[in-house]
């Protein structure tokens, strides 16, 4: 017998069941540490939810509990996303058996109810370690990009200080502030030009991105 078969025999009925699944989910909206996840279901959605979560527990035959166990891994998606992990699992499988012994049943059933829900444990630590890992990637993204934003600063500094030589010192003196002008002015049309060119790179950019949306 699974888990769930001993539940309702010793409860009496289904009904009874429902109502275990009900406690359980009054007890999680209790709690300030979930409700950032659970917070936003409504009560059904919350009772079906669990209702898939004890299920995916109690289910004793090999092929199905995987498939079940899955299915628990693509309906917690979202809640992985936002941090869902095993330390929330270790709080729900507390509030469950909380709720199991306000029906004071005999301590097999408890046991057997504890031991099983250990079994779904894995499924938060990993989501939890695989949206770890995304986070870290977007992270080194992150500052990837600030690093060249740093880099094209440094390279128009450096146009910018490059371009403009410097006023020559020598015998014809005026011809060579002349020049020494001249040159200036072609220094600044050189950084105007990258400035407009990087001003216009920018704009594109930004025009593509709400093309896309």
């Amino acid at each position: 017998m699974s888990s769930r078969d001993i539940l309702i025999e010793q409860l009496g009925n289904e009904n009874s069941y429902k109502v275990l699944v009900n406690k359980f989910c009054n007890h999680i909206r209790d709690n300030d540490d979930l409700m950032p996840f659970f917070g936003e279901l409504d009560t059904e959605s919350l009772v079906k939810l669990e209702e898939e979560f004890l299920k995916a527990a109690f289910t004793p035959q090999e092929g199905k509990s995987r498939r079940a166990h899955r299915r628990v891994s693509r309906l917690h998606k979202n809640l992985f996303e936002m941090g869902l992990d095993e330390t929330h699992f270790d709080v729900l499988k507390e509030h469950f058996l909380d709720a199991l012994n306000d029906f004071c049943l005999e301590d097999d059933a408890y046991e057997a109810c504890s031991n099983d829900l250990d079994a779904l444990r894995y499924i938060f630590e990993e989501n939890a370690r695989k949206n770890s890992r995304r986070g870290r990637r977007s992270s080194l993204g992150q500052r990837r990009d600030r690093s060249m934003d740093s880099a094209d600063s440094d390279t128009i500094a450096g146009i910018r200080s490059s371009s403009v030589p410097p006023l020559s010192r020598n015998r014809s003196g005026d011809r060579s502030e002349r020049g020494g002008e001249r040159g200036v002015k072609r220094g600044m049309l050189v950084v105007t030009r990258s400035g407009d060119k990087l001003k216009q790179m920018f704009q594109a950019g930004i025009k593509q991105k709400l093309q896309h949306q």
